[in-house]
């Protein structure tokens, strides 16, 4: 686990722009480019509701179809390989982009919270 940097917090919250609440979409696309594991989004999500800001928010079917999508292909990838997935590879497995699979796995990692 590698510490959450800063400057990452400080950029989720300004992106919410001093709302009392982030909608979990709106925080897994912010999260998302940064390769979060759970530990970091956890201290993220910590350091957010610190600030008075609150992730919530009942997702549309969108991105639990993503990340349906991303846990089917992962599984049958480890069937085929032996090993997990880089997002990389689940993109070139499932067809979706990198951003979408990484956007998925953020808010997989959020719904296990």
């Amino acid at each position: 686990m590698k510490p959450l940097d800063p400057t990452i917090l400080d950029e989720v919250a300004a992106a919410a722009g001093g709302a009392r609440t982030l909608s979990i979409d709106r925080f897994a696309e912010l999260c998302a480019p940064h390769d979060l594991d759970a530990e970091a989004i956890d201290a993220l999500i910590g350091g957010l509701e610190a600030r008075g800001c609150f992730v919530e928010g009942d997702p549309d079917a969108s991105p639990r179809e993503e990340l349906r999508v991303v846990l089917v292909t992962a599984r049958r990838f480890v069937g085929e390989h032996g090993r997990r997935p880089s997002p990389p590879e689940i993109s070139a497995h499932s067809g979706l982009d990198v951003a979408v699979v990484r956007r998925a796995l953020v808010y997989g990692r959020i719904l296990g919270r």
